[in-house]
C-alpha cells in the first residue's frame, strides 16, 4: 500500500507540475485574481489544484480533499 500510494503521490505531482510548466513565464496569457491583500491566484494554480483533485477523486472516490485554492470537496 505505501509504494502504490507514494507512487500516485509521484505522478500526481508530475501532472500538476506540467500544468504550471506550461503557465511560467507566460504572464500575458497569465489571469491573475486578488483572494485577498498580498493573496493571489493564477490560473495555474487552478488548473494544477483541480487536475490534482480529479486524480484523487479517480483513484480514491471515499477522499475528501481540502485545497488552498478551491472549497473542501
Amino acid at each position: 500500500m505505501c509504494k502504490e500510494l507514494l507512487e500516485f503521490v509521484e505522478q500526481t505531482a508530475r501532472e500538476a507540475g506540467v500544468i504550471l510548466l506550461k503557465h511560467y513565464r507566460n504572464l500575458d496569457e497569465c489571469h491573475i485574481e486578488d483572494k485577498s491583500p498580498r493573496n493571489v491566484v493564477t490560473q495555474a494554480d487552478l488548473e494544477a489544484e483541480r487536475r490534482v483533485r480529479d486524480l484523487i477523486a479517480d483513484k480514491y472516490p471515499d477522499h475528501g480533499v481540502i485545497g488552498e485554492e478551491l472549497e473542501a470537496k
